[in-house]
C-alpha cells in the first residue's frame, strides 16, 4: 500500500509511464519512501552512466521537476 509520501515522490513527474512504472514496483517490492528515492536516484544514476544525454534524462524524467539535489549536481543540471 502506498502512502501520501509515496505519491508526492511520485507527483514530481510529468510521465504517466514513470508514475506508473515506480507505482507497480513500489507495490511489488513493499518498498518505502526513502526506497523509493534512492530507487528513482540509482535510475537517473544508470541513466548517465548509459550515455544518456541531460535533455533526454530530462525528457524522461519530466523536465526537472523530479530533483535530488545531489544528482542533479552529478548531472550537472
Amino acid at each position: 500500500q502506498l502512502t501520501w509520501s509515496h505519491y508526492r515522490e511520485l507527483l514530481k513527474f510529468k510521465n504517466i509511464n514513470k508514475i506508473n512504472y515506480y507505482i507497480k514496483i513500489t507495490e511489488e517490492q513493499n518498498l518505502s519512501v526513502r526506497e523509493l528515492q534512492n530507487r528513482i536516484k540509482n535510475n537517473l544514476l544508470t541513466l548517465r552512466n548509459q550515455g544518456k544525454s541531460n535533455k533526454e534524462i530530462l525528457d524522461l524524467y519530466g523536465n526537472k521537476t523530479y530533483r535530488l539535489d545531489r544528482t542533479w549536481k552529478i548531472l550537472d543540471l
